[in-house]
């Protein structure tokens, strides 16, 4: 069972997390710019204070094979006993990654491409996010990129022991970065809800991350006076849309999105909802036939009464008037100058396990309105 800590300087809490492991070996691992300006490094200096630990932060943003294979050697060689992790989600997903390559029966590339089964190291990971949006604290899989071919690493030992969500770490971050981190848990929550493999208890926090997501998101986006309690609620709003997609998984706007975000070097967030609202449309549309599921037409009720669209809303003006009024560009056409042939090839570099999760199976003339191509 997960130990979760939620609230403003929480981090202080990491020294009585610590406290029961005898010699306790740590590998910090952090991102190499946000570890001082969230104010991460002050708390951690503190808590670490009398600890032994190796720091790891040299890595890019999107794990590649290379940088998993230098954080197994500095853990290995360490004799790492415990992970600590704090940063975003790339952040957290190297620290997961690093923990399931870390027994050396078997070789980085074989647990990422998943011929190999993950051998569990038994060394606890404590997570503390500094960015309200990806969720990673709270789930048990990890992404990794070997050149640009993205790969999913799951495995029940890569739930976070610990979480601490303390919103005074997520307060530093630019207006840009947490409109992405903010629209990618939006995103997470709503995926979560229709999802295929979504259940009762995935739906319910699904819900409650949604509507705690879409009620917070313009002050926490526009807050310019570094408010901590307004950065707390989007921090445990992105924690609920994490425990929910790490029982759910994400679905067909998550699946375009890691080759948007790879080739066009979009945060994932933003990235995430170049497709988003025309699935949403879509949904909406298949979800009033007699072929829908009770589940999705539940889902859809619930998600345009937390969105306020009524049954006279035009959903796509709707969505169009939703970004530009948080600065993001979405048409592929339009803002991003996308030829045709660059939009056809984007519509085929698709995640087929992320595909098959979402209720709704395209069809060609769909997936041409989601891309634009007529």
């Amino acid at each position: 069972m997960q130990d979760i800590i939620n609230g403003i300087g929480s981090t202080e809490s990491l020294r009585k997390i610590l406290s029961p492991y005898d010699d306790p070996r740590v590998l910090l691992v952090s991102g190499k710019n946000s570890f001082k300006l969230s104010g991460a490094k002050t708390a951690i200096d503190t808590a670490l204070k009398n600890y032994k630990y190796t720091h790891f932060y040299d890595f890019q943003v999107n794990p590649q094979i290379e940088d998993v294979e230098e954080g197994v050697r500095i853990a290995r060689s360490n004799g790492i006993n415990l992970i600590v992790a704090i940063g975003g989600g790339s952040v957290l997903d190297m620290a997961k990654l690093i923990k399931a390559c870390f027994d050396e029966s078997h070789d980085v590339e074989s647990i990422i491409k998943g011929l190999s089964v993950i051998v569990n190291p038994n060394i606890p990971l404590i997570a503390i996010p500094t960015t309200a949006g990806s969720g990673s604290e709270s789930t048990h899989f990890a992404v990794a990129y070997i050149n640009k071919d993205k790969f999913s690493v799951a495995d029940d030992c890569l739930m976070p022991n610990n979480v601490i969500l303390d919103g005074l770490l997520c307060i530093s971050a630019t207006k840009y970065q947490k409109t992405c981190n903010a629209l990618d848990a939006l995103a997470q929550g709503i995926e979560s809800m229709w999802a295929v493999n979504s259940n009762i208890n995935s739906r319910e926090i699904a819900h409650e991350a949604v509507l705690n997501c879409f009620k917070n998101i313009n002050d926490y986006v526009n807050d310019t006076n570094k408010n901590a309690e307004i950065s707390q609620i989007a921090l445990e709003a992105a924690n609920l849309a994490g425990q929910a997609i790490n029982i759910s998984k994400t679905t067909a706007p998550h699946a375009w999105s890691y080759a948007i975000s790879t080739n066009y070097n979009l945060p994932h967030g933003h990235a995430v909802w170049i497709t988003l609202p025309k699935i949403f449309v879509i949904h909406a549309e298949f979800s009033e036939t007699g072929l829908s599921s009770n589940e999705l037409k539940e889902a859809m009720v619930k998600l345009k009464l937390i969105l306020g669209i009524s049954s006279k809303t035009n959903i796509t003006e709707y969505f169009n008037k939703f970004l530009k009024d948080m600065d993001i560009a979405f048409d592929l056409s339009a803002d991003f100058n996308l030829t045709d042939d660059e939009k056809l090839i984007l519509s085929k570099s698709v995640n087929q396990e992320r595909l098959l999760n979402n209720p709704v199976v395209f069809n060609e003339a769909q997936i041409n309105k989601i891309f634009n191509l007529f």
